[in-house]
Order: structure tokens, then C-alpha cells, then sequence
């Protein structure tokens, strides 16, 4: 059956967790009922060895400071909350890996993990156009979420784009501070020779 074929390409760049780092032991912050929690310094160093109920840092809240005892024994691969960290509940304060080998994986994982988030904005429609892309993203990197939006209602291209209104990105949703910021760049694409203009005053007043 052909159907099966359109359905496995469901995009799988969700940002899913490497399975060696779902399954690595990890140094967790208990939800103890404190929100303003502090990792004030660590006793120990990646690549130290802990044995179980090691005390590897000590913990500040708004009411008291604790040694925060490792559970797991093996070798510090990775610490996530350096000394002075503010950490919530849950969070991950350090992966602990049972061999060296380990170690390295969780690291090569961890750098994999932040490469991909540093990433610029993989989820770009497919049909979106580069330049347009290219003219937002220069504006602000914030505004390429727009991208989608502008294509849904028409504004697909550079040529569409110097026709938008302020109307048209207010109906769209698009932020205050974001309209001035398009229609200023928009309004540089029509007259181009305002632009120069204004280089020329500028060079004139010096």
C-alpha cells in the first residue's frame, strides 16, 4: 500500500533526547517545595568518581543549605548547574556516567543537543521563499516565526512583502514592536534611494 509511505516522513526533528541521555544516571533537584534554589559550589569535578551517597554539592534555599548526596555511583560525566546556578525542581544538575566510555558518549550527546538548539529555526515551510527568509531574519532573528503566517495569507514573496500594511500585520498578529520594525524595512525596499539620502545628509552634517 502506498499510503505508509507519506505517513514515515512525519518530520523527527522534535527535539527528542539522545537515548544515551535518557538512560544516563542523572543528578536530579528534588522538589522539595522551594522554587529559589541555588547550586552554592560543588565539591567535586567532571571527572571525579562518586560512590553512592557522596556529598558532590552544596544546595541554598530561602531557608536552608544542604550537601546534596549523590544517589548513583560512577563518574561525574557532565555538570549542567555550575557554582551559583539557579536550579528548579527537577532539573538536571549533572549526568553521572558508569564508565569513561560512557562519559564521552553523554558528552558527544549533550554537544549534539546544543549544536541542533543553537541551530537556526529548522522548521521553515517547505515552499518558503530564501530571500524573504533572509530579509526577516535580518530584521530581527526573532521574526522568522512569521514566516508561516505571512505565507498563509499570501505574503510569500519579496514582491508581496513591499505591498503589506500595517493593517495586514496587525491581523496577523504580529507584535508592536515587530510591525515598526517591518514596515521600516519594507519602506527601505521600495526607496531604496531614501536610504542614500539619508547616508548623504549624514556624510553632509559631518
Amino acid at each position: 500500500s502506498s499510503s505508509s509511505s507519506s505517513s514515515s516522513s512525519s518530520s523527527s526533528s522534535e527535539s527528542e533526547e539522545p537515548a544515551v541521555l535518557s538512560n544516563a544516571a542523572k543528578l536530579r533537584l528534588p522538589d522539595d517545595g522551594h522554587d529559589d534554589v541555588k547550586v552554592v559550589s560543588w565539591a567535586v569535578n567532571e571527572g571525579d568518581r562518586v560512590e553512592s551517597s557522596d556529598a558532590v554539592c552544596e544546595i541554598e534555599t530561602s531557608e536552608y543549605s544542604y550537601d546534596f548526596q549523590t544517589n548513583e555511583g560512577g563518574i561525574i560525566a557532565k555538570i549542567m548547574k555550575p557554582n551559583e546556578s539557579h536550579v528548579k525542581p527537577g532539573e538536571v544538575l549533572a549526568y553521572v556516567a558508569k564508565s569513561e566510555e560512557e562519559g564521552h558518549e553523554i558528552l558527544a550527546a549533550l554537544s549534539e543537543v546544543a549544536a541542533s538548539e543553537s541551530a537556526p529555526e529548522p522548521s521553515l515551510p517547505e515552499d518558503a521563499d530564501l530571500e524573504l527568509h533572509a530579509f526577516l531574519h535580518a530584521l530581527d532573528s526573532d521574526m522568522s516565526r512569521y514566516l508561516e503566517r505571512f505565507s498563509e495569507e499570501g505574503f510569500d514573496s519579496m514582491a508581496a512583502i513591499a505591498t503589506i500594511t500595517k493593517e495586514d500585520l496587525v491581523a496577523m498578529g504580529v507584535k508592536k514592536g515587530h510591525i515598526r520594525v517591518i514596515l521600516k524595512g519594507v519602506e527601505a525596499l521600495a526607496h531604496p534611494e531614501n536610504e542614500n539620502e539619508n547616508e548623504k545628509e549624514k556624510e553632509n552634517e559631518k
